[in-house]
C-alpha cells in the first residue's frame, strides 16, 4: 500500500467506524417506520434544499490511477477510464451517507444501479470539485432508493462539469411517499455475445476497496458477507462495471475523439462471487440513434434458463 493510500484509507477509517456505530440504531428506526406505514424522509438543510457534500480540488494521482488499473485490469492511461472517477464520488458519497442525520444505515445499503455521463476524459492528477446530493426515496420492488447525484467541476463555480454520475443505493423494506415515481433504468436486454471469460481474483475484494476506500466487509471478509446473507464475499459492483467498460474502452476512445463523450448505464443483478467464473457479453448498441454504442453482460456461463446475470450495461458515444 502506497503512502496516499494508507492516508486515504486512514481518514475513512472514521467514518466508517462510526457508521458501522449508527447501524443498529438507524436500522431499528427504518423497521419500525415501515412497521407503521411511515415514509422514508431523507434530511434536508434549513432552506428546505437537499443535504450536500462539497469536496473541492480533489484529484486521482498517478499512484492511484496505476493500482486502478491493477485492481480491475483496465490498461493505465494519462487519462481516467470512463467510470474511474466516480473514485472521487464514492468519498462525497460516503461522507452523506454516514452524516448522523441521514436515516439509512450504510452497511445495508446495495448499490443497483449507476448512470454516468462524462463530457470529456479527466485527466490523472487533474482537480476538479465534487459535489454530491440526495434524491428520494423512490419506490423499489424491495423498499426505496437513494438516488445520488455526484458532480465533478474543473474551474471552480464557473467551471466546466466533465463528470456526472447517479448513484442508485437500496434500502430493502424502507417505505416511501405515496405518489412517488417508482425508480427505473431503462437498459436492454441482457448481451448474449461472449468477448471474455473472467476468473474472478479471490483478492479483487481487497484489491478494490484499497484504491476506492470502499471497505465493505462484504467485499473483503467470508464471514462478514455470510452474515448479510450472501453465500460467500462479492466484487464491488463498480469493479465489475469498471473491468467490463474496459472491455469497449478503446472503441469509446475512437469514437468520441472529436466533441461529445460517453454516456455508461448499469444495472447489478445476481452478486459475483470473489473466486469464481464469469463470461463478459458485449454487443453493438445504438442508442437514440448514436451510433457506436455497446451493451454489455457479466453472466455467470452460457446463456441458459436459470442462468445468473450479474451486470447488464450500455456505454455509449455522447454526440454533441
Amino acid at each position: 500500500m502506497s503512502a496516499d493510500e494508507a492516508a486515504r484509507s486512514a481518514r475513512l477509517a472514521p467514518v466508517y467506524a462510526r457508521a458501522v456505530l449508527s447501524a443498529r440504531r438507524k436500522g431499528t428506526a427504518v423497521r419500525a417506520a415501515a412497521a407503521a406505514g411511515e415514509p422514508l424522509v431523507l434530511p434536508s438543510g434549513a432552506d428546505g434544499r437537499p443535504a450536500v457534500v462539497v469536496h473541492p480540488g480533489v484529484a486521482v494521482g498517478a499512484g492511484r490511477a496505476a493500482a486502478l488499473a491493477r485492481a480491475t485490469g483496465v490498461p493505465l492511461r494519462p487519462v481516467l477510464p470512463v467510470v474511474g472517477p466516480h473514485l472521487l464520488a464514492f468519498a462525497a458519497q460516503l461522507e452523506l451517507l454516514s452524516a448522523e442525520d441521514f436515516p439509512l444505515p450504510l452497511p445495508g445499503l446495495v448499490h443497483v444501479t449507476q448512470v454516468v455521463r462524462a463530457s470529456r476524459p479527466l485527466g490523472v492528477g487533474e482537480r476538479v470539485d465534487v459535489k454530491v446530493v440526495a434524491r428520494g426515496p423512490l419506490p423499489h420492488a424491495k423498499g426505496a432508493v437513494v438516488e445520488l447525484m455526484s458532480t465533478l467541476t474543473s474551474g471552480g463555480d464557473a467551471g466546466e462539469v466533465v463528470w456526472e454520475g447517479v448513484s442508485g443505493y437500496l434500502a430493502r423494506g424502507a417505505t416511501v411517499p405515496e405518489g412517488q415515481a417508482a425508480h427505473d433504468l431503462s437498459l436492454p436486454e441482457p448481451a448474449t455475445r461472449a468477448a471474455a471469460r473472467w476468473r474472478v481474483p479471490a483478492d479483487a475484494g481487497r484489491r478494490y476497496a484499497t484504491v476506492s476506500g470502499d471497505v465493505n466487509p462484504i467485499h473483503l471478509s467470508r464471514l462478514a458477507a455470510r452474515a448479510f446473507g450472501f453465500r460467500g464475499a462479492i466484487a464491488h459492483g463498480m469493479w465489475t462495471l469498471a473491468r467490463a467498460v474496459g472491455q469497449v474502452e478503446p472503441q469509446l476512445a475512437a469514437a468520441t475523439a472529436g466533441p461529445g463523450g460517453v454516456e455508461v448505464r448499469a444495472r447489478w443483478g445476481s452478486p459475483l462471487l470473489l473466486g469464481s467464473r464469469a463470461v463478459l457479453c458485449v454487443e453493438p448498441y445504438d442508442a437514440e440513434g448514436a451510433e457506436g454504442g455497446w451493451s454489455l453482460a457479466v453472466r455467470s456461463g452460457t446463456p441458459l434458463p436459470g442462468e445468473r446475470v450479474h451486470l447488464t450495461a450500455t456505454a455509449s458515444p455522447l454526440h454533441s
